[in-house]
């Protein structure tokens, strides 16, 4: 029997082959890790392109911001331009107001002259007026003082009737008085008399008028 056994496991087993000649699973070689190699000219390409494209982010962002900053100081100065011609409008008005209330008040004092002006014309006026009529009031006493001094010495002082005939000739150089007088004097007439102080009163009175 076991002889049996034993022929059946060798008829079993291949007769060429033995353990380490049997076959196994195909094995794959390992991908490499290694980076393929890059020529030296596509490396100083690719760095060369890298640079030129942060030199222009760079560019770019300090062109932005350029212009950005130039933006903020126009708008600063447009700001500053615009509170200053504020001001200015506003001393305009303020000046402007001003230069009306003067010109109001200058027209008011042109005013104010004027009426003064044409008020010292018509006061020097009204003067010289006063200085005529005083000048012919001088005038006409100085005609009429000779009559009242004749009627003065006969009604106050009571001279006779030479001194008076004296002051008749001497004092008023009037013909027509001298003859009434003279007419008096050789009639002694009340009438003559009348005549003679009629004359006089009536020489004052107009001289005086």
């Amino acid at each position: 029997m076991e002889t049996e056994s034993a022929n059946t496991q060798e008829a079993l087993q291949p007769d060429s082959l033995n353990a380490n000649e049997i076959p196994g699973p195909e094995v794959q070689p390992a991908p490499s890790t290694e980076s393929p190699v890059t020529p030296p000219s596509a490396k100083k390409k690719g760095a060369a392109g890298k640079i030129l494209l942060i030199l222009f982010i760079v560019l770019l962002l300090g062109g932005i911001g350029y212009l950005g900053y130039r933006g903020y100081t126009h708008y600063n100065e447009l700001k500053a331009a615009q509170a200053q011609l504020a001001d200015i409008q506003e001393k305009h008005n303020k000046l402007k107001a001003e230069n009306e209330d003067l010109s109001q008040q200058l027209s008011q004092t042109k005013d104010k002259t004027a009426t003064t002006i044409k008020d010292t014309e018509t006061a020097q006026k009204d003067l010289t007026d006063l200085k005529d009529k005083a000048k012919k009031i001088e005038a006409n006493l100085k005609e009429a003082r000779p009559y009242s001094e004749i009627l003065y010495s006969i009604f106050v002082q009571r001279e006779n009737v030479l001194v008076i005939g004296l002051r008749v000739i001497i004092n008023t150089d009037d013909e027509k008085l001298a003859d009434l007088y003279s007419a008096y004097l050789k009639s002694h007439s009340d009438k003559e008399l009348v005549a003679f102080l009629d004359y006089l009163f009536q020489q004052v009175s107009t001289k005086l008028e």
